[in-house]
């Protein structure tokens, strides 16, 4: 073997630490015929770093490190000519090393070598059974699974005690945000606790070490990343995906209920104390009542205002009730769907307009009753009414 005075190879690209070496040429009958090229790349923290928006990626070893027996580390991978691959010498750490290095320098375009991307190459290596591991691994291969795992962005909701908005925070002046997989996070996830299944029959094994307090550290939202994940989906090629068995498990995780009204999902949705409308909601004040033609459902905010407080808006409110039980028409359930939809979205704004979600759930039965014995009722003229305790 010799070292190669041409080392670019057509993969691993903007990989400045690495020694390729060539075989010496064997001349059989006017024919060449060379044994396989190999590459000798350090072990060390793998970093990406992006100098500007057109140039791919620089990626360095940094060989410095605090247990000095890494120091001294060093990987030979294969360059298979003609599967036109990289294999790795050792299982897993070997497998697992050379998968960071695809996944740090790949690149959006497919390798020259390859004819697929970094990304790619390093899902297939992460899917075969030389990264799986039925007994823990060791410290260098948990190091290795650490960079990997921290290729995905840092994901959580923000502010994280709410669900309305998500906060991404990518890894700047490094990968290609397309290149930055949610991915990585969770199949290193799933690669530790394969390994870890059996931990009672390795008494020494390592459970406290820089892997084991990421997990833990909760810097990544797992729910979340599994669903940016799905939401992401379709824009990676079918080999830069999760197995379909972790898919599947994702799935289970973030299925989807089906819709069910407040009432019927509320911890306390059965637990109101029986209310009179003349001791509560008509017991004083001045209340102006809404017919039932002005009540209808949209715009919603509407019913955030004073003037659509529930006072002003039960009576009409339980003569449509009324109107929807006994009028026929041929869009009834459509009416019937709308009024439950209005009374829904008063339930749940009932605590900010601190209003009793009693006088609503009567509302509900009306309209789950099978009939409806009231008989004839006769409603006061929709006005206005100012002290309403003189009133008899």
């Amino acid at each position: 073997m010799y070292i190669d005075e041409d080392q670019w190879f057509g993969t691993l690209t903007g990989l400045k630490s690495g020694l390729l070496l060539s075989p010496i040429a064997i001349i059989k009958q006017n024919n060449s015929h060379y044994l396989c090229r190999k590459l000798i790349v350090p072990f060390g923290q793998v970093q990406a770093i992006k100098k500007s928006n057109d140039d791919h990626q620089t990626v360095t070893i940094e060989r410095k490190s605090s247990s000095t027996s890494f120091i001294h580390e060093y990987f030979v991978f294969i360059l298979n000519d003609r599967l036109r691959i990289l294999q790795p010498t050792d299982s897993p750490t070997g497998w697992l090393y050379l998968a960071l290095l695809h996944a740090m320098t790949s690149h959006s375009l497919p390798d020259q070598y390859m004819g697929m991307t970094g990304m790619e190459r390093c899902f297939q290596l992460l899917h075969s059974a030389g990264c799986w591991s039925a007994q823990p691994y060791d410290s260098i291969t948990r190091n290795i699974l650490l960079q990997i795992a921290t290729i995905s962005p840092k994901v959580n909701f923000y502010p994280e005690h709410l669900t309305c908005m998500i906060k991404i925070d990518w890894n700047e002046n490094s990968l290609p945000y397309s290149m930055q997989h949610f991915g990585y996070y969770l199949i290193v996830k799933k690669l530790v606790e394969t390994s870890e299944e059996w931990n009672f029959m390795y008494p020494s094994s390592i459970s406290n070490d820089e892997i084991q307090k990421f997990f833990q550290s909760k810097k990544y939202n797992e729910k979340l990343l599994a669903k940016l994940y799905w939401d992401y989906r379709d824009s990676y090629n079918p080999t830069a995906r999760l197995s379909a068995q972790m898919e599947k498990e994702i799935c289970c995780t973030n299925s989807t209920k089906s819709y069910q009204p407040v009432w019927n999902s509320c911890s306390y949705s059965t637990n109101y104390s029986p209310l009179r409308l003349l001791d509560h909601l008509y017991d004083s004040g001045d209340v102006n009542l809404k017919d039932s033609e002005e009540l209808r459902c949209f715009p919603l905010s509407r019913w955030l205002k004073d003037e659509y407080e529930l006072k002003n808006i039960w009576i009409g409110l339980f003569k449509l009730a009324e109107q929807l039980k006994t009028v026929e028409s041929d869009h009834k359930k459509d009416d019937i769907e709308r009024f439950e939809m209005l009374l829904d979205f008063l339930h749940y704004i009932s605590s900010k307009c601190s209003s009793e979600p009693f006088y609503l759930q009567m509302l509900k039965s009306i309209l789950k009753a099978p009939t409806l014995p009231l008989g004839s009722i006769s409603y006061p003229e929709f006005t206005r009414y100012e002290h309403i305790q003189e009133i008899t």
